[in-house]
């Protein structure tokens, strides 16, 4: 999942740069890879060949929705004056088209049943409006992961409807403090009142049940417009000390999760803790992270983990086709195949799937919303009309293969700006997340 992002910054508050884009895509990455390896080894279990130790990318969803309340949040403080159809447009067009793409891979490639009835029919409607996750019998029927979305798409949602109190001071913390107390409290609800693991489970996964780790990003977010990170990175010491303490909390709660996993959902602790505390270590490893002079950012440039990061929502969406297809194939008339390259081939071919769908789909999506978000009504409407094909004379733009053209120079000869973008490539990049 491209966990969302509604914009990338730095932890300064200013305009972001590339190497804490690079950052922020490198974490995101390895979540999205940590959730392959857990789909993965699902296959593997079943195929006579645990690997154990792969439990640990369970939290890759969990980073998903640290990251996406920080970014989410920076997107609502970041502009002087914010636009509330820009921005869910942006959101639009960040994760829809790209969904519905993996939705017509899994409709058309892989199952086309639900298709062929009426409550198949209902349930794809579900889907198509991001509300399936929200059912109990529609929200693992066609891909296990896209509850995810109906959560992610929630979220959007309800920074919308609380952007205008979200930016003023204090109401900000106010807000995100009340949803880390809403997340830690329903998940304590739940585990007293739920008889069943199943019940649990569904509770947990509705936005409630992650609000807290939305709400330790959105206090990222926060703290970074105050200015309080800034001054945090000018005292050695205590940077040292946040480091290790976030280090500390992410490895102590990973070690944690793979020794008790199989009792998880029984024991009130880890369901109503440990994702509270692998969020803050999360959190604090992201104010570390995305320090411009962070040695991170050597590793992030030679490893691609940064290309990762931004095709990780295609990561996300399509790895568990490709695992299915590879599964049948490799595993046909009861052969069996070590652990390790199966993992690889299926990471491999993941990311190939994901690049082709990033620059066919994705990648223009996310142009087309950039002009729509930064443009005004009328031009919106132009855009909208010039995608199909049509223009009106007067309008100020020409049709160019169905797609609106602007003016590359205005009246009187001066490079016309482009509405939504910036000269900064990196800071357009960012904006379009």
């Amino acid at each position: 999942m491209k966990a969302g992002g509604g914009g990338h910054a730095t932890l300064g508050g200013t305009a972001p740069d590339r190497r804490s884009l690079a950052a922020l895509d490198a974490v995101r990455a390895l979540a999205a890879i940590g959730v392959v390896l857990t789909h993965v080894a699902a296959v593997l279990v079943f195929r006579g060949m645990p690997l154990r130790w792969a439990a640990i990318g369970d939290a890759g969803v969990l980073v998903f929705f640290v990251l996406s309340g920080y970014l989410i949040a920076s997107s609502v403080l970041r502009p002087a004056r914010f636009d509330v159809r820009g921005y869910m447009v942006r959101r639009a067009l960040r994760i829809l088209p790209l969904y519905y793409a993996s939705m017509l891979v899994a409709l058309v490639l892989i199952d086309p049943t639900p298709l062929l009835s009426g409550p198949g029919r209902a349930d794809v409607a579900a889907h198509v409006v991001l509300l399936h996750g929200l059912a109990r019998g529609m929200r693992y029927s066609i891909a296990g992961i896209w509850w995810t979305l109906t959560v992610e798409w929630l979220f959007y949602v309800f920074m919308a409807v609380v952007a205008g109190v979200f930016r003023r001071s204090p109401y900000g913390w106010l807000v995100a403090i009340g949803m880390i107390v809403l997340g830690v409290a329903w998940r304590l609800v739940v585990f007293e009142t739920s008889t069943a693991p199943t019940d649990s489970v569904y509770l947990v996964q509705q936005l409630p049940g992650a609000a807290d780790l939305f709400g330790i990003g959105m206090l990222v977010a926060l703290a970074a417009r105050t200015g309080a990170v800034p001054r945090l990175w000018r005292h050695a010491t205590l940077r040292g000390a946040l480091l290790v303490l976030s280090a500390g909390l992410v490895a102590g709660a990973m070690y944690v999760y793979y020794d008790r996993k199989p009792g998880y959902w029984q024991d009130g602790s880890m369901v109503v803790l440990w994702p509270l505390v692998l969020a803050v270590g999360v959190a604090g490893m992201l104010v570390c992270l995305s320090r411009g002079t962070s040695p991170w950012h050597a590793v992030t440039r030679w490893t691609g983990l940064a290309y990762l990061g931004v095709i990780s929502f295609g990561i996300y969406l399509f790895h568990p086709f490709v695992i299915e297809a590879l599964d049948r194939a490799w595993f046909a008339n009861g052969r069996t195949v070590s652990a390790l390259p199966f993992l690889v081939a299926a990471l491999a071919a993941t990311v190939l799937v994901s690049m082709m769908f990033h620059y066919a789909v994705e990648r223009p999506a996310m142009r087309w919303g950039r002009r729509l978000a930064g443009a005004s009504p009328d031009s919106r409407r132009r855009a909208v009309l010039s995608a199909l094909g049509w223009a009106r004379a007067g309008d100020g733009a020409r049709v160019v293969g169905g797609e609106e053209s602007v003016p590359a120079r205005d009246a009187e000869g001066a490079p016309r700006a482009i509405p939504g973008r910036s000269d900064d490539p990196a800071l357009d990049a960012a904006r379009s997340r």
